[in-house]
């Protein structure tokens, strides 16, 4: 929490500062070039974790960050221009007070549900502070003179619908991360330090498509940019469902480059629109909203994949046990080939439950590929969802 309080500033103010230097015509190009180098991050962050990982230890991932932000601290202080607030902005306390009552019991409810049950009183308790919270927030915000967050600003609907894009595009991306690291390591056997290996290509694509699609944002009419990201998102995951324990790592790898260039090719065009629609005054607390929606995105995500592909494994278990017919094999066939390799392997004391055992774990390792695909499936669709979005999106830029 206390590093989400430092970093959440700083998407909104760098969107707030790059709108208020460069001109209308140059923002796409300034939104590549400032996507891009976010990009060095999930290029290089996998493989020199999944390093300090394997060879140090999993300290050293928050270790590493002391510098780097020293570093970044003395560029701010030399290189980042004095500006001057010209209007004093109260602090709206109780906006503040019930937004924090909102997401951390939200959050935390989301985070540890699969572990201390939905059903609990710990996970009940926290969705009504949520929920309360929730509603007072909005009542306190629709009230509020110079409100924490303006509400207000969702009744544009081309910004609304921006927004939702963000949202859906963020849960499908971050549940897409956590299921394909998941895949690697578990179903693959790959160590953490290949698996990030397995994803560099595809951050350094995204870095790429997003200088790509910031050049595009300033001359092609963005609403089509997006569409036709949406569309290539939906169908790089909708291929992600039908991977399998044979699948290779260059087919994987392929599909995971084509989802990273057109996440990228998504980004400016969107974040162009999002911003274009609102009064110049409006533009840091629109990107801060747009922050948002990132952070409950990747929240959501991570947490609806991870309880979503729990209960489709038991499903599929579930479904195995009752009719073995429909496993990989046979359950004979499966029993008898577990029974020689085990022989072979020098395993004579116990065959037949070591046997039975193992046919087990092969029918759970298949139930869990087939929830990993059903969950890319669901993401496939909700890409596909998100294109009906467009339709509300401005169409013709502003130039202010």
């Amino acid at each position: 929490m206390i590093q989400a309080l430092g970093a959440g500033p700083l998407f909104p103010l760098s969107m707030g500062m790059l709108y208020e230097v460069f001109p209308a015509h140059q923002r796409g190009l300034a939104m590549g070039i400032f996507m891009a180098g976010i990009s060095v991050g999930p290029a290089v962050g996998p493989s020199i974790g999944g390093y300090l990982v394997e060879h140090l230890n999993w300290r050293m991932i928050f270790y590493m960050n002391l510098p780097m932000g020293i570093i970044s601290l003395g560029a701010v202080a030399l290189i980042l221009p004095k500006s001057a607030r010209l209007r004093y902005v109260s602090l709206d306390t109780f906006g503040l007070l019930t937004m924090v009552t909102f997401l951390v019991p939200l959050l935390l409810a989301l985070i540890q549900g699969r572990h201390e049950g939905w059903d609990s009183r710990y996970i009940q308790t926290l969705f009504a502070v949520a929920i309360s919270s929730g509603i007072a927030f909005v009542v306190i915000e629709s009230r509020q003179k110079q409100p924490l967050v303006e509400l207000a600003l969702f009744k544009i609907i081309p910004f609304s619908a921006a927004s939702v894009i963000f949202l859906i595009g963020t849960m499908g991306e971050f549940a897409s991360n956590f299921l394909i690291a998941l895949f690697l390591q578990r179903v693959m056997t790959l160590t953490p330090f290949q698996a990030g290996q397995m994803l560099l290509p595809g951050a350094l694509i995204w870095g790429f498509s997003n200088l790509l699609s910031g050049r595009l944002a300033d001359k092609v009419n963005n609403r089509l940019l997006i569409s036709i990201a949406l569309m290539m998102i939906g169908l790089a995951f909708y291929r992600f469902s039908h991977i399998d324990m044979w699948s290779t790592p260059t087919y994987i790898l392929s599909l995971f480059v084509v989802q990273s260039f057109a996440r990228g090719l998504l980004q400016s065009p969107l974040i162009n629109l999002l911003m274009v629609v609102l009064p110049k005054e409006k533009v840091m607390m629109g990107s801060g909203l747009r922050g948002l929606m990132n952070g409950l995105g990747s929240t959501f995500g991570v947490s609806m994949a991870a309880l979503f592909v729990e209960k489709q494994q038991a499903v599929h278990a579930l479904t195995f046990s009752e009719d073995q017919s429909l496993s990989p094999i046979g359950a004979a066939e499966a029993v008898t080939a577990a029974r020689e390799h085990l022989y072979s392997a020098g395993e004579w004391d116990l065959l037949p439950t070591k046997a039975m055992l193992l046919v087990r774990q092969a029918m759970l390792d298949h139930a869990a590929v087939l929830a990993y695909r059903d969950c890319y499936l669901a993401i496939s669709l909700s890409s596909l969802l998100s294109l009906t979005m467009t339709l509300f999106l401005q169409t013709s830029s502003r130039h202010r």
